[in-house]
């Protein structure tokens, strides 16, 4: 068994509450980082300090749940190569590569199946 199936099938659905704040790190253009690890989105975190940590943004902007937390969002342990393998596994796709030729934007797939954000962790990404 591999080690991303062994952390795969090691990860439970959790309950999660929604947070009271939410934060946002912003460049001056008024965008994010511009990375899209869990797809495209409006990314966000509970945690100031997580976004503050990240990159080296112009400000970090407040939001709040209505906005930036989504209403069914598919909840993933922290690890990112979970998140890549719940994809692989429920596209059929062999590898990344193979799964990005079919869905080059993974909120894409995500909205497919229903959900309409990622919160993994400290990340949270609405679609």
């Amino acid at each position: 068994m591999s080690f991303l199936r062994e952390l795969y099938d090691e990860t439970k659905v959790v309950e999660t509450t929604t947070p009271k704040k939410l934060y946002r790190g912003v460049m001056a253009s008024g965008k994010g980082a511009g990375t899209a690890r869990f797809g495209r989105g409006l990314y966000s975190s509970p945690n100031k300090s997580y976004v503050q940590s990240g990159y080296k943004f112009d400000k970090i902007i407040e939001l709040t749940p209505e906005v930036a937390y989504p209403d069914n969002p598919l909840i993933i342990d922290v690890h990112v190569e979970c998140f890549e393998d719940w994809l692989l596994r429920e596209s059929g796709a062999k590898s990344m590569r193979e799964f990005h030729k079919k869905w080059p934007d993974s909120a894409e797939f995500v909205k497919s199946k229903g959900f309409d954000g990622v919160v993994s962790g400290d990340d949270i990404v609405k679609y």
